[in-house]
C-alpha cells in the first residue's frame, strides 16, 4: 500500500511506450491510455511531494485529453491541484 515511486515508474513507462507511436494491440475505444498514465503520474508525484512537477504533468493531460477528444477531460474527472 502506498507504493507511489513504482506507480510512478509504471505510469511514466505507460507515457513513454505511447509516445514512442509502438503499435499496439489494444484499441483505444474508451479512453486514451497517455491520459490514464499522466492523470497518474500527476497523482503519483503530487504524493511524493513534487507538488510543480505535477502542475506541469496535469497540465500536459489536460492539453492531451483536449487534443485527443478524451472523455476524461471533464472537469469532474481530472484534478487540479
Amino acid at each position: 500500500m502506498g507504493e507511489f515511486e513504482a506507480a510512478y515508474q509504471h505510469a511514466s513507462r505507460g507515457v513513454q511506450l505511447w509516445r514512442s507511436n509502438t503499435p499496439s494491440k489494444i484499441e483505444e475505444i474508451v479512453s486514451v491510455p497517455a491520459v490514464i498514465c499522466l492523470s497518474f503520474k500527476a497523482l503519483c508525484e503530487w504524493h511524493l511531494g513534487e507538488f510543480d512537477a505535477s502542475q506541469t504533468t496535469t497540465a500536459q493531460t489536460i492539453s492531451l485529453a483536449k487534443a485527443l477528444g478524451s472523455i476524461h477531460i471533464s472537469d469532474k474527472k481530472i484534478c487540479r491541484n
